[in-house]
């Protein structure tokens, strides 16, 4: 029981950790504010709520969804390009800070699936190359043996 909750308090630090470094490359990279700037409650809970795969974290709506943050943060990275261009193109149109961050969010959440089945997908990869017995072929090797030299007897005489 006690190797449980050690289990999971690590787990949760982990999380918590992840979580900061998603607000953070949101904050500065994504809304493009600067540390002194205050990180907006609606972009937390628009943030925690992609978490649930909800709209918005509420502790009333059942979750739809499991996304790590990791996750959140590959996917937000991935797009980042195409979410900067979306966002320079638009950028006079938004009547607020929330209308902007849904904007982008929207992108986000239309590529967060593929960014999951591609980590999978990795996953496996790697695993299958781990575990992949290459002993078999080393041990049925063929020794080398080299070819007996040939020389024209009519030619012997010229080099010996």
């Amino acid at each position: 029981m006690q190797e449980n909750k050690k289990k999971d308090k690590e787990q949760s630090k982990i999380e918590h950790e992840q979580w900061l470094e998603l607000c953070d490359y949101v904050h500065t990279k994504i809304m493009g504010y600067t540390k002194d700037m205050k990180f907006s409650k609606y972009i937390a809970l628009r943030l925690r709520g992609l978490h649930e795969g909800n709209f918005i974290a509420n502790k009333y709506i059942k979750p739809q969804a499991n996304y790590p943050y990791d996750i959140i943060l590959l996917t937000f990275k991935a797009k980042y390009l195409e979410i900067t261009e979306a966002v320079r193109k638009k950028s006079g149109n938004f009547k607020d800070e929330n209308q902007k961050f849904n904007y982008i969010l929207a992108i986000v959440e239309n590529s967060i699936n593929d960014i999951v089945m591609r980590k999978k997908e990795a996953i496996q990869a790697k695993e299958k190359i781990e575990n992949l017995n290459i002993s078999i072929e080393s041990e049925n090797k063929a020794e080398y043996q080299p070819r007996k030299k040939k020389y024209n007897k009519r030619l012997k005489d010229l080099w010996w």
